[in-house]
């Protein structure tokens, strides 16, 4: 059986100068001098850390290894991150330009640094033309170091109309790609643009004098704005007729290792949402004032879009969630009262008018905490009460300027304050997470902002700290940035450096960064650590925004090129017989590059080693995973590709395998039309002829891809991938008619062989058959409910109303005082919890906790739970069926969490549950979901076999979903785990 899917294809050039400061004896830098690599101003505080014990130091002059300064340092300090003693170097009186590098003893030689009053100006713009190499629908090309980063005009089909009540395509062309990936997100290009158009604010005569190359170059725009305007041109045909406005563009699963105009794949508009509205409106009134002294007709188009956006947001009051239940791309789901503060604050600004006026002042006033610390695209909260404060408009209410300022000072006091004890000097302190290293160069936002209300030199050695973390004062002593610094990224997560067969990466992008201080990976299948994004490259420009130099204009010595070549992508393959293995212990391909899984996990039970194994959660409802390789294969010189299978837990009567090809769209066949025998307990294996998987101008596969449709929960595992040249055996039958192939039921009739039958025929002959028709059999498949097995835990009920569940251990509440957070619970954590709601059918007691859930930590968050065992001890899961509650609460989205005590989950860092999300109402709900639909947390985090982390559960939670709430309540009855083996 075969299903078809679909598909897409087009260029212009300038040449990218990338900073980066070689030292004259790579080999003898030992990593331990660790400092910002790009190098300092003369005037600026200047800071080295060291690893290991360290007395004096000098600096060299680079030139001739004279010495230019002498000091002495610090005592050491223990970091119990990173388990060093750490040493400070403090070398700030040297001010004389020049490039040199430091020698301290023991601990070797530093990279080489230079003192230039313009040393960030070539960093800012390497960082600006990585938004420019980023633009979808259009070619770019630019030269570095003697490779061209070069990509063909990329799709111009977007985007088809199909999930939002449409037909054929609306016009979704432009715009930058937001990540590793191809898709454009409305939210994330909000604070990007948002970052950006502050950063021209507070800097835009410095950031004047930067000259890029980008098509736009030399007309009447500066080029700065003009590279913004290309992504607000394309967020104006985001905006549906009615002002609401697409949350996103993007196909339905991430694509493949592969050039952008070789990604295919048919791209939807997806539903709007309000905060993606919200955003919208915000940064298209914040670029019409700033773009209307070059460009009126802009500015006017702009400001009507966003007045558009602001009255459907007025006549649509509630949080609307954009509808993705098709799509498995970036959700960027988020609440919307910080969108719309920061849109009200904008129109304010951009308009005058009186109206947005009253709604910021209004909606400022539901946040006691005007500033964050640590923030990103879930909290835009920071840039609305920004814009306020600096506004020059009259009508701002003195009151609240007067704690806006004492707010900002005392945030910005608070980052010099965590910096300032931080071994590293890292405003972030000891928090780590997805991103982290965006968070680190968008605190520089507050810190200069604070600057502009009380000028402080300690606010501005903060925030050229946290350029210097990004570019080398940090645990790896390795600039964070592509192409930029010391020892950079080579492997960074962005499908263009992946498939672009070049061995340096495409340069100008700061990186995720670790999970924890030694959690960082530079790999490419390390997208939680190593991927790259618009609104981290959009922290760091503002970053260096404020420390480019303000003297003659900087223009890199690149010149123009002509007419951009013709793209063939090329790839380095992976050895050609061998795509997968679980015997390889963690390589699963043999040249240890990895893949990248969509809806798989690796797991032990593969035919050896382990496998990779796929969950379908049945109601007969279509799952798609995908196995996307870190660099494509190509398939010349074999005919087939093969794998074993085996289902573990159910049964798989439609499973299909497709491979996607680049050229092509995508052919899916039935697994078990081209298995040796029916998909099973027992490992079978299935075999695919290449050349009915491939159409004229397929060169090289990028993923593999299964769909399953199953009737109940089913557990899948593939193992062993192979490219290989097959010959189908041809047994000889005694009939002269043609026989359907494939037939996988025992047919009545017995068939006398004299002639030949296609492969893989399954079938027993035990009668002749009359060799004068085609017969194909019918098989009804039926499939017969099982009632529930196994033994049940109950873990409590509404007949038990004492502060411990049935098992004799307590209920809890807990929340975010750990992250420095301010929100509030009820009962208090560490009081004694007695249930207090009414439970299920208004009979006996069920568990509730009230509270307020506030930003003051950026993912604020409550929560209640129970403990299912004694101290120390845990409970293995792994062999139950499901979990099952009833919850009545305030309409809000919370999560329920089995908390895991396996060793290789790192603690403290929100990662160490599975879970699974789920929605309240008024009324009394049953949650009843299979053990196997507790998940990891999204973007928290180390991962650990499910079975594995199952196996060792000692708690079950309930927490908060999103912030601010300024009430929340939740009542739960009737827990307990069904379906378990005794």
């Amino acid at each position: 059986m075969k299903m078809n899917l679909k598909l897409i294809k087009k260029s212009i050039v300038f040449i990218l100068l990338i900073f980066c400061v070689l030292p004259a004896f790579a080999s003898e830098i030992s990593g331990k001098i660790r400092l910002n690599s790009v190098g300092f101003k003369p005037e600026m505080a200047k800071f080295a850390t060291v690893a290991g014990k360290c007395g004096d130091f000098t600096v060299k002059s680079a030139s001739d290894n004279k010495a230019v300064y002498n000091g002495k340092a610090s005592a050491p300090v223990y970091d119990k991150e990173t388990a060093e003693d750490l040493c400070t170097l403090d070398f700030s009186e040297l001010k004389t330009p020049g490039t040199y590098y430091i020698e301290a003893g023991a601990a070797g030689r530093s990279c080489n640094f230079v003192i230039s009053e313009n040393v960030f100006d070539s960093p800012f713009y390497d960082s600006v033309m990585g938004m420019y190499l980023w633009r979808c629908g259009t070619a770019v090309s630019a030269a570095n170091n003697g490779s061209t980063f070069a990509a063909e005009e990329c799709h111009t089909d977007d985007a088809y109309l199909d999930y939002v009540g449409g037909t054929g395509t609306k016009d979704g062309t432009g715009g930058w790609h937001d990540a590793g990936d191809y898709g454009k997100y409305t939210v994330n290009a909000g604070i990007t643009v948002g970052l950006m158009l502050k950063a021209w604010e507070q800097f835009g005569d410095n950031i004047k004098r930067v000259k890029l190359n980008i098509p736009e170059s030399g007309g009447v725009i500066p080029d700065y704005l003009a590279e913004i305007k290309y992504e607000t041109d394309w967020l104006l045909k985001m905006q549906a007729d009615d002002g609401s406005v697409y949350h996103k563009i993007s196909t339905l699963t991430f694509p493949g290792a592969v050039m952008p105009d070789q990604d295919r794949a048919r791209r939807y508009f997806v539903p709007w949402s309000s905060a993606a509205t919200a955003d919208f409106a915000a940064v298209l009134a914040a670029m019409a004032k700033n773009i209307k002294p070059y460009d009126t007709a802009a500015a006017v188009k702009y400001i009507l879009a966003a007045e558009n956006a602001a009255r459907f947001l007025k006549a649509n009051p509630d949080n609307h969630k954009s509808d993705q239940k098709a799509f498995s791309t970036g959700a960027y789901d988020t609440g919307d009262s910080d969108d719309r503060l920061w849109m009200y604050a904008e129109l304010w600004d951009a308009t005058g008018k009186n109206e947005y006026l009253k709604e910021f002042e209004k909606a400022a006033a539901q946040y006691p905490s005007k500033f964050d610390t640590d923030w990103d695209w879930p909290n835009v909260k920071n840039l609305g009460m920004l814009t306020y404060l600096f506004s020059k408009r009259e009508g701002k209410n003195n009151t609240l300027i007067d704690d806006m300022k004492k707010q900002l000072i005392a945030c910005a006091d608070s980052i010099t304050k965590t910096a300032s004890e931080n071994p590293y000097a890292r405003g972030l302190g000891t928090s780590y997470y997805w991103g982290c290293n965006g968070s680190v160069a968008r605190q520089p936002l507050i810190l200069q902002s604070a600057n502009l209300i009380k000028p402080d030199s300690a606010y501005l050695k903060t925030a050229a700290d946290a350029v210097a973390h990004i570019f080398g004062r940090n645990y790896y002593g390795r600039s964070y940035v592509t192409g930029i610094g010391h020892n950079p990224p080579l492997d960074p997560h962005d499908r263009r450096s992946m498939a672009d067969n070049l061995k340096e990466p495409w340069p100008g992008y700061l990186v995720g960064g670790g999970h924890d201080a030694k959690g960082w990976k530079d790999e490419y299948g390390s997208f939680a650590t190593n991927e790259i994004a618009i609104n981290w490259n959009a922290s760091l420009i503002y970053a260096l925004a404020g420390f480019l130099y303000n003297g003659p204009e900087y223009t890199p010595t690149a010149t123009m090129t002509g007419t951009p070549p013709t793209l063939t992508p090329t790839f380095t393959p992976v050895p050609k017989d061998l795509i997968y293995d679980g015997d390889t212990k963690g390589k699963r391909i043999k040249d240890n590059t990895q893949g990248e899984a969509e809806g798989i996990m690796d797991y032990a039970g593969g035919v050896k080693g382990k496998a990779l194994r796929m969950h379908f959660m049945g109601n007969n409802e279509e799952a798609q995973k995908v196995w996307r390789l870190k660099k494509p294969v190509s398939p010349d010189g074999f005919n087939y590709i093969e794998f074993d299978v085996k289902a573990v837990k159910g049964t798989m009567p439609e499973l299909y395998f497709s491979l996607s090809m680049g050229a092509s769209s995508d052919m899916l066949l039935n697994v078990n039309d081209y298995c040796e025998k029916p998909i099973s307990a027992n490992w079978t294996k299935a075999r695919f002829p290449i050349d009915e998987m491939m159409v004229s101008g397929d060169k090289y596969i990028s993923e593999l891809m299964w769909i399953g449709i199953a009737g109940k929960i089913t557990v899948i595992l593939i193992d062993n991938i192979k490219l290989i040249n097959y010959t189908p055996p041809t047994p000889t039958i005694s009939q002269t008619h043609s026989v359907t192939p494939f037939v996988t039921a025992t047919p009545s009739a017995t068939i006398t062989p004299t002639g030949t039958v296609t492969e893989f025929v399954t079938s027993t002959p035990t009668e002749t058959v009359t060799p004068t028709c085609t017969a194909s059999p019918t098989i009804t498949v039926t499939y017969t409910a099982t009632p529930e097995t196994g033994v049940k835990i109950i873990i409590d009920n509404s007949s038990n109303p004492g502060s411990k569940n049935l098992l004799g251990y307590i209920w809890y509440t807990y929340d975010d005082k750990s992250n420095n957070g301010t929100s509030e619970i009820w009962p208090k954590p560490g009081s004694n919890f007695e249930k207090s709601g009414s439970g299920k059918d208004n009979k006996g007691k069920a568990a509730v906790m009230k509270g307020k859930v506030t930003t003051m930590f950026q993912w604020g968050y409550l929560g209640m739970g129970t403990k299912l065992t004694a101290d120390g001890k845990t409970i293995n899961l792994a062999k139950c069926g499901g979990v099952r509650f009833w919850h009545k609460g305030d309409g809000k989205k919370y999560r329920v969490k089995l908390i895991s005590a396996h060793p290789d989950f790192k603690q403290g860092e929100g990662d160490n549950h599975l879970g699974v999300e789920f929605e309240t109402s008024g009324e009394w709900q049953l949650f009843d979901m299979s053990i196997y639909s507790f998940v990891k947390e999204p973007y928290w985090g180390s991962f650990v076999e499910p079975d594995d982390a199952l196996s060792m559960i000692r708690d079950i939670q309930w927490q908060t979903r999103e912030q601010p709430h300024q009430s929340i309540e939740l009542m739960i009855d009737g827990v307990e785990i069904y379906g378990c083996e005794k």
